[in-house]
């Protein structure tokens, strides 16, 4: 996400908000994991305690979870080990990593970057001695 003014993130916190409340209205909840996630990433963006931001990626995996979502969840968990990680709660970040990637189906094809950034964050956590993508799944 890249740099924004107060007036900017206010601007989008309404627009997300009134996204999520047109969701519970009509019932269409195919990007809900999304809009949740977004609103984590805001929060960040805006300064935010990370616990408010960490609460949305922990919904976007839920609702994830719920619509059978895997790619939504993996991004909504990257976010939230990437949180995690600024916080030096790097073992709860590993952790959380490498339970989704144990329950990601094995023919599901994770583009380059996907791959690229869990790596990374993987190597952010302590891990980086050895540990590969394949070996988790």
């Amino acid at each position: 996400m890249t740099s924004a003014t107060a007036g900017e993130i206010s601007q989008a916190e309404a627009s997300l908000a009134q996204c999520l409340e047109t969701t519970e209205l009509t019932g269409e909840r195919w990007s809900e994991a999304e809009l949740h996630r977004y609103r984590g990433m805001l929060l960040e963006q805006a300064g935010k305690p990370l616990a408010l931001a960490q609460a949305c990626y922990r919904q976007a995996m839920a609702v994830a979870q719920r619509q059978g979502a895997v790619a939504w969840e993996l991004r909504a968990t990257m976010n939230l080990a990437s949180s995690l990680i600024a916080q030096d709660a790097k073992d709860q970040a590993r952790k959380l990593i490498e339970s989704l990637l144990k329950r990601v189906p094995l023919d599901l094809d994770l583009d380059q970057e996907s791959d690229t950034q869990i790596e990374s964050l993987l190597a952010a956590c302590g891990e980086a001695k050895g540990v590969k993508l394949s070996s988790l799944s």
